[in-house]
This record gives structure tokens, C-alpha cells and sequence, in this order.
């Protein structure tokens, strides 16, 4: 969960030089920006957080990109689920290999936070998730030395289609420590940026519940620490948190980092897709909104790609009869104009 909710987006300011700089709330990135970020799954065992404290320098030159997740910012009217998150002013659409999901924030000058989000969980379709409080991500102004510490949860119960169960019930807690611990030069395969680094020390409380016969009785129950370290900057134009690194037993387990940023109205330029038949047993059909030249990529539920087919034209079929039963994931990506994309489960019987 913490990935998707901590994504943060500047707008430009540039400097002379390296020097200590100041996070607010105008280095916040305007809605219609397309954010490309690239994953790196298994960091070099030189990529590690490094001393905190003034005038580092870190050098993640050698981070790689197993694969890219696309970020967009929109305004929440531009999103199917505004109405759940009536206070929200900003929202983020995060499109990766296997899910679409959207964050859904309030930003004004003194903090930058998540009410809420909405994604897909399995089988159970789209869920919204929403916090109490918020979650904040940045509270203005961000600068060296800045510390805080907050707790949120969740708390979400829904319906159940299996025999015997009525009720599936989810609860979260999070506690957290996010220190500013350090200001320098930050370089990435991208080039190289003033930042300031946030560390962010967390436990989060997991556990679920089945309602039967009128009594809950618990399932599963876990409790995760986490140590992740996150590098700003106020340089790009626009960019947004420059990279970020999940750091746990003396281990960097996964890296992110900006990639590519695009100014553009991203709900403007949607590419429509219909499937049909949906659920399928052998031979779905893609039809698209426009003639476009491009692929369809279809990954399965881990996030490999199984199988890539050329488009040229509206339509495409897929020929799913041999695949296992389960839930697929289709991208359509018009090569043409690469704002241009699709995302859509796609359901094997």
C-alpha cells in the first residue's frame, strides 16, 4: 500500500549550484503530468541510503529499469470515482503492469496528503480504501531537520460470495516517523539533482476477518516494520519524488526512481478500448476507440508479460483458450502518441 500512496509531484524551481532547498506547496506539479517511473527490482549492491546529515552526495548511476510503472496527474473530476472522495482537490492515477489505481489527496499551503485511494483486489473487484486521518505525505514547508509522526488506519468490510462467509472485514493501522535527515546531490541514470532525503521509519498493523453465523473471527494477522528512504527535489519541470528506496535488514529490497516527465492533458487524450467477450473462454476482442498503430501486451497476475500482439488498425483478438483460468491484465499502447494507453482486466473462464 505504501508505494502506491507515496507519490509525490513538484513543479520546477531551478538553482545555482548545491544547496539546502525548501519543499512548498507551488512546487507542486498542476494536474495533466505525465510521470514515468522505472523500477529497479534487484539493485546493485552499490545502491545503498548512504549518511545522512548536510552536503552528502549520493551516486545511483548504476540503478537500472526492470520495468515502468505511468503516473498521472489529474484533477478529481477527471477520474470514474470522484464522488467517493467529494473533499479530494488532487488526484493521482497510478498505471503499472497489473493494476490501475487512484490516489485521491487534499494539497493546499500547509500539507500535501492521501484521504483515500481506490484499485483492484482480485477477485473482490474495485475497492475504495479510505483513511482516517489522512495520510500526509509532505507538511509545508519541507525542510532539513523537519520531523513528525502520525498514525492512520482502515477499516473495510465487504460482501462475500463464498458459501458460509457473509462478510469479509479488512483492518490497517500504520504508525510512522518521517525525518528529513539529509540535503546534497543526488545523481540517476537521468542526471543529477539538489534534494533533500526523508526518512521514513513505519509499522503497519494487518489483519482480516470472516463474519459467520453472526460472530468475527479472525484469519490472519501480521505486523510489518518498514524503513524506506525518499529523495525531492524542486528542480525538474515538472518531477516528483525522485527516487525512493525500501530499505529493511540492512538490505535494499526495491528502488524507484523518475524516469521521464510529460506536460500534457492526459484525461484529454484517453484511449478507449472495448473487450468483449468478458469473462472468455477462447476468443476475446479488443475494439478500439481509434486506428492506432501500436501492441497489446497481456500479463498475468505476477506481472509477466505471457503474450504481445501488433495492432494496426481498431480491433485485435486475442486467442486465450490455452491459458490456466484466472485474471489477465491487457495493455494497449498506441506507439504513435505514447500518452496514449489502455488498461483492462480481462477474466479466463
Amino acid at each position: 500500500m505504501k508505494k502506491h500512496l507515496f507519490t509525490f509531484l513538484f513543479t520546477s524551481l531551478t538553482l545555482l549550484g548545491f544547496s539546502q532547498i525548501t519543499i512548498t506547496n507551488a512546487n507542486i506539479a498542476s494536474a495533466g503530468v505525465t510521470i514515468i517511473q522505472a523500477n529497479d527490482t534487484v539493485p546493485d549492491s552499490s545502491i545503498v541510503p548512504g549518511d545522512a546529515g548536510a552536503n552528502q552526495s549520493w551516486n545511483f548511476a548504476a540503478l537500472s529499469n526492470d520495468s515502468f510503472d505511468t503516473l498521472y496527474t489529474e484533477l478529481p473530476d477527471w477520474t470514474p470515482y470522484a464522488d467517493s472522495f467529494p473533499t479530494a482537490n488532487y488526484a493521482i492515477k497510478q498505471l503499472s503492469a497489473i493494476d490501475t489505481s487512484y490516489i485521491f489527496c487534499t494539497k493546499n499551503n500547509d500539507l500535501f496528503a492521501s484521504l483515500g485511494y481506490v484499485g483492484s483486489m482480485d477477485e473482490m473487484g474495485v475497492m475504495a480504501i479510505y483513511l482516517e486521518p489522512q495520510e500526509v505525505f509532505i507538511d509545508f514547508p519541507m525542510e532539513y531537520g523537519n520531523q513528525r509522526n502520525e498514525s492512520f488506519y482502515f477499516d473495510k468490510t465487504i460482501g462475500s460470495t463464498i458459501p458460509g462467509i457473509d462478510s469479509i472485514r479488512f483492518k490497517n493501522s500504520t504508525e510512522k516517523t518521517v525525518t528529513v535527515d539529509a540535503w546534497g546531490d543526488v545523481t540517476l541514470p537521468t542526471g543529477t539533482y539538489n534534494s533533500l532525503r526523508a526518512k521514513t521509519i513505519e509499522m503497519e498493523y494487518d489483519s482480516s476477518w470472516i463474519l459467520m453465523a453472526g460472530n468475527w473471527t479472525l484469519v490472519a494477522a501480521d505486523t510489518i516494520p518498514s524503513t524506506s528512504y525518499d529523495w525531492f527535489t524542486n528542480e525538474i519541470n515538472p518531477g516528483f519524488v525522485l527516487l525512493s528506496m525500501y530499505y529493511n535488514d540492512n538490505v535494499v529490497s526495491d528502488v524507484s526512481y523518475l524516469y521521464s516527465t510529460t506536460v500534457g492533458i492526459q484525461h484529454q487524450n484517453k484511449l478507449s478500448v472495448t473487450l468483449s467477450p468478458n469473462p472468455v473462454e477462447s476468443l476475446t476482442t479488443l475494439q478500439l476507440s481509434d486506428n492506432i498503430r501500436g501492441e497489446v501486451r497481456l500479463y498475468n497476475q505476477t506481472g509477466i508479460v505471457i503474450k504481445t500482439m501488433a495492432i494496426n488498425g481498431s480491433t485485435v483478438t486475442l486467442n486465450m483458450e490455452s491459458l490456466p483460468a484466472g485474471i489477465y491484465i491487457a495493455v494497449v499502447i498506441d506507439k504513435t502518441n505514447n500518452t496514449r494507453s489502455f488498461t483492462g482486466k480481462i477474466v479466463k473462464r
